[in-house]
């Protein structure tokens, strides 16, 4: 998923919850604080296709002068191609040189969760 927000100033904050029971139950997933302008936020929502999915923005206000946005949410299944380093292989040493071969393990994002 990903959507823009903005939040300029107080103490204001969005929190985002996720219900894979049609709303009988939500999970807390992460809570976004003040920000000067517009950033588009990315979260990872799982590889879950229940058919009553429910996400729940909750704004909270401080009662201040500012307001809280939120613009452009895009909700998707990440595609099951998409790859990640699972490990670094070698070198072992923590620093190398710019011709040392590094070799890594590769794996879907779906294996690595």
């Amino acid at each position: 998923m990903t959507f823009w927000n903005i939040n300029t100033g107080g103490t204001d904050s969005l929190a985002l919850w996720i219900s894979y029971d049609a709303g009988a139950t939500f999970t807390y997933l992460t809570k976004y604080l003040s920000i000067a302008g517009w950033v588009e936020r990315t979260l990872d929502l799982g590889t879950s296709t229940a058919p009553n999915v429910i996400l729940r923005f909750r704004g909270t206000s401080n009662a201040g002068g500012s307001d809280l946005g939120l613009d452009e949410i895009s909700i998707f299944l990440a595609p099951q191609n998409d790859a990640g380093i699972a490990a670094i292989n070698s070198p072992a040493a923590v620093f190398f040189t710019a011709v040392d071969t590094v070799k890594v393990s590769l794996k879907t994002l779906a294996e690595m969760t």
